[in-house]
This record gives C-alpha cells, sequence and structure tokens, in this order.
C-alpha cells in the first residue's frame, strides 16, 4: 500500500506536531487526532530523539540511538564510551561520531546543535559535514561506570536570537542552563535551579522555562515558579513545544531502561491562555516520548521556522500501534501457527503471509510435528531490520526438547549493525558454540542447512560457511527459534536416510 503523506502546505485549522519515540515518528494535532506514524529513514532506525530541520527545510534532521545492551554483555567501559549513535538528513545517515544524543536544533546559518549526551558535550555539524565536541566541565564523558554521575548530562539544546542554551540534566544534582555565545560557545552565564532531571528549554525575554521532570511540572528557572503541573507522579515529563494557541508536553511511564520501548506515553495538550490541559493524546505502551515539535507553525522551543516538506505516514504500521487488545488479540489468533503442524515450545510464532515472525520483546521456539527429521535440508531467507534490539534467528535441526533442549541451532544475531553466525548444540551438559564468525552488517541472509548421518553443511548466500561431524546425537525434529527479525521462504526437505 502507498503511504500517505503529511504535508506543511495542506492543513486545516489547528497545530500539527511531530513526537518521536522508539517505534517512530507521531504525527499529532492540537485537537487530538493521531494523524499517523511515519518511520525514517529505515523502518526500524534505533529510538528516534532529536528533531529539527534547516530554516524553510523539507528534510527532517532526526537523532538516533541504538541505545545500550545489558552491562554484562560486554566490558562496562566499553558499553557507556559506545559511539554508535547517528544522525540522519532526510533519506541518509550522516558519518558523525554520537553517543546517546539527545535533543538537536538548526540554526539560521545552516549548523546543526546536537546535545550529544552520553559524549557529555555540545556537538556542532557545520554545513561542509565538518563536526567538533565542545565540553563544559571537564568530563569528557556522561559517566565511566554505571553507577557514576561524573558529567553534566546534558539533554538539550536551544537557538535563540544568537545565543545558544544547553541544558544540563546533571543526575541527581541540581538541574542547570548555561547561555552560550552563539560563534564562540563561550559560556556567558550559568542559571542553576533547585530542582533536578530536567528536559527541554523555552526562553522568553525574561525567564527560561524547563521541565522538572520527575515532578511532572513546567516550571521557571529563574523565579522558581510553577505554572503547569500534570498532577500524575507516575510518569515524567520531557518533550516541550510552545505554539501561538497550545502548549504540549510529552508524558513516559517511569520505568526501568530495559522496559522504555514498551512504557506507555503520550501528550498533554495545554490551552496556552489558561495553562489548564485540555487534552491527552494516548500512545498506547509503544515508548515514552522524547521529543515534540510544531510543523506547521512557529514553536517557541524550535525556532527556525514551520516545516515545508512532506513526511509519509507507514499505514500498515500506524494500524498495527493503533490496535486495542481485543483487535490484537484476535489478530494473534488468526496468525498463529497451524497447531495440527506445529510444536510450540516457547514463546509465541506467528505467520503473516509466510513470514514467520515473533511477538516483540518475546522468544519463540516452535518444531514441526510427526517429523523426525534425521536427514534433510532446510532453506530460508532470514531477514533482520536495523533494530537497536538485539535479534536473533535460528534454524533448528534434531530438537527432541524438552522445551529449549537437545537441539542444533544454525543461529543468527543483528546487534548494532552487525550479524553473528553461530553453529550452537545444546545436550545434557548444555549449551556448546562449535563455530562463531563474523558476516559484516547483511540484514537479508539466504541460509541452507543440510544434516545428514554425523554431518552438518550450512552455506550462507551460497558460500559454504561450515562443513563438520558432530556425533553428538541424531534423533530429532526440525524447526525455528526467534527472538526478533523475520524468516521467510522457510522450505524444510526430510531425506530417506541411505
Amino acid at each position: 500500500m502507498r503511504p500517505s503523506s503529511f504535508s506543511g502546505d495542506k492543513l486545516g485549522a489547528g497545530a500539527r506536531f511531530l513526537c518521536s519515540n522508539t517505534v517512530g515518528l507521531y504525527i499529532c494535532s492540537s485537537s487530538g487526532r493521531i494523524e499517523g506514524i511515519a518511520r525514517i529513514p529505515n523502518a526500524f532506525a534505533g529510538t528516534y530523539f532529536g528533531i529539527s530541520w534547516l530554516p524553510g527545510g523539507s528534510e527532517l534532521i532526526l537523532g538516533h540511538d541504538p541505545g545500550q545492551p545489558d552491562v554484562g554483555y560486554e566490558d562496562e567501559a566499553a558499553i557507556l564510551t559506545k559511539e554508535n549513535s547517528r544522525l540522519s538528513i532526510g533519506q541518509r545517515y550522516v558519518e558523525i561520531a554520537l553517543s546517546s544524543p539527545h535533543q538537536i536544533t538548526a540554526t539560521p546559518d545552516g549548523r546543526i546543535l546536537i546535545a550529544n549526551t552520553a559524549r557529555n558535550a555540545l556537538t556542532v555539524l557545520q554545513p561542509d559535514g565538518t563536526f567538533r565536541h565542545i565540553w563544559f566541565d571537564g568530563y569528557e564523558w556522561d559517566r565511566y561506570s554505571t553507577d557514576g554521575e561524573e558529567g553534566s548530562h546534558f539533554n538539550s539544546v536551544l537557538w535563540r536570537d544568537g545565543v545558544v542554551y544547553m541544558l544540563a540534566h546533571n543526575h541527581r544534582r541540581g538541574s542547570y542552563a548555561l547561555a552560550l555565545d552563539g560563534e564562540t560557545f563561550e559560556v556567558q552565564r550559568r542559571i542553576d535551579s533547585e530542582f533536578r532531571g530536567c528536559h527541554n528549554l523555552w526562553v522568553t525575554d525574561d525567564e527560561i522555562y524547563t521541565l522538572a521532570s520527575l515532578s511532572g511540572e513546567l516550571r521557571a528557572m529563574i523565579t522558581g515558579e510553577v505554572i503547569w503541573s500534570s498532577g500524575d507522579a507516575t510518569s515524567m515529563v520531557r518533550g516541550l513545544a510552545v505554539g501561538k494557541s497550545h502548549i504540549f508536553v510529552g508524558d513516559s511511564d517511569k520505568v526501568s531502561r530495559a522496559d522504555r520501548s514498551f512504557a506507555g506515553g503520550g501528550v498533554y495538550v495545554i490551552d496556552r491562555s489558561t495553562m489548564k490541559t485540555v487534552d491527552f493524546i494516548d500512545f498506547g505502551h509503544n515508548g515514552g516520548v522524547c521529543e515534540i515539535r510544531i510543523l506547521d507553525e512557529h514553536d517557541e522551543c524550535h525556532n527556525v521556522g514551520p516545516f515545508a516538506g512532506e513526511i509519509a505516514i507507514d499505514e500498515p504500521f500506524t494500524r498495527s500501534m493503533m490496535l486495542t487488545r481485543r483487535e490484537l488479540k484476535m489478530v494473534r489468533a488468526h496468525n498463529a501457527l497451524d497447531p495440527n503442524k506445529w510444536s510450540i515450545h516457547e514463546g509465541s510464532l506467528n505467520n503473516i503471509g509466510g513470514d514467520f515472525t515473533v511477538e516483540p520483546d518475546y522468544f519463540g521456539l516452535a518444531t514441526l510435528k510427526d517429523s523426525n527429521c534425521d536427514d534433510g535440508e532446510i532453506t530460508a531467507d532470514i531477514c533482520f531490520e536495523p533494530t537497536p534490539r538485539i535479534q536473533q534467528i535460528s534454524i533448528v535441526a534434531r530438537h527432541n526438547g524438552p522445551r529449549d533442549q537437545n537441539q542444533y541451532l544454525a543461529f543468527f544475531e543483528y546487534y548494532d549493525r552487525y550479524t553473528m553466525f553461530k553453529w550452537l548444540v545444546n545436550n545434557p551438559a548444555g549449551w556448546h558454540t562449535l563455530h562463531a564468525e563474523h558476516l559484516g552488517s547483511q540484514l537479508r541472509l539466504n541460509v541452507r542447512y543440510r544434516f545428514f548421518g554425523t554431518r552438518h553443511v550450512i552455506a550462507v548466500d551460497g558460500l559454504v560457511r561450515l562443513d563438520r561431524e558432530d556425533p553428538t546425537f541424531l534423533t530429532g525434529s526440525p524447526g525455528l527459534r526467534m527472538r526478533g527479525g523475520r524468516i521467510r521462504h522457510l522450505a524444510i526437505k526430510p531425506k530417506e536416510k541411505a
């Protein structure tokens, strides 16, 4: 289906605005309507965070954060100092070293200012593609251990009348803002506050406003006045846009870092003349709000003017995100594997038009019933998407259980833009890696797994990657083992024993 689009020059009455989170970009209106969800530049590109565009621009500038795996996944220091985030302009990525960037904003002269949060710096991207980092507190990284709070955690940046304002979340210490010279970035003024955990800036002639995220308030940094409150301490506020008649404030459930991708989120719609909440737009449990930008009128939190381009709405994806719980149950029942043919050992695999998938954030294992395939061949296309979550897809040979035990796996893992191939076996002594190698950054792989007697041969894209013997066991069923991604063109061909 051809996606519809939002165009800045075809709007009716009422402000339209754009919200970012883990799944994509929500296009909404001040009337409380969600028009659709866009995903740019690929279907999944990590958590969408900062949003901007050049003055008069028709291309979105977006920050993408793949997140951080559990500390046990690799060396702790290596995780915290990893520059694996990205910036996109339109449909292309920009080669620039970023680490968990938060807010971004363009300037009238074509520079892009990035709150490079984990790098604890302001990163300035020049129109010619060169960039530089600028530090303000003596620390070149935000944290040096999982318990550390060395840096200031700069998360927001605003350009206004030749002055650049940076906001420091500052962990458990009081948040503060810096007013910087717009050319030299020298500190002109520091504004301390009595509240902490702040996000976003709104600067007027005589005040600097910010979101006191943990208490759910919009507050003045100079006077300390509370001008609006969500009244809900179960969630935090982050994401602020100020139009001529409405103010929009993002809402995110307070959850652990690991659960942020499916936390509840939405947007408060506030009448600017009364500072009263008039509506709440609910995004469901698809991740908290990262950023908000008004598209069709001046946004006092984003001083570059209205957006002049078009944003393609992914209509099938929008429908899937907007389903009610009842609708989801019916869709899952319709797409479930045929219980007469498949045994489900773990999780819930689906068959959608011939594509095998698994519910997000779940692990699934299924094998063919009545098929002791001791000798045979399995072919399939393994398809990953560049999501920040680790994806694992396996072709299963000779599974005899129980559950996730006693089996061979042609195992493929995609994480942080790299694909790993392993040949694994689980036997009564546990899991064993019998072969491992990197395959580059491919997102789609054609796999052919042949097994006969004690011999196993696995080819990827026509190239034999493994050919070896293993006498561990010889009896079991073929199947699929998945955590994310999808499998296409699956063909399982048992062969008669010689």
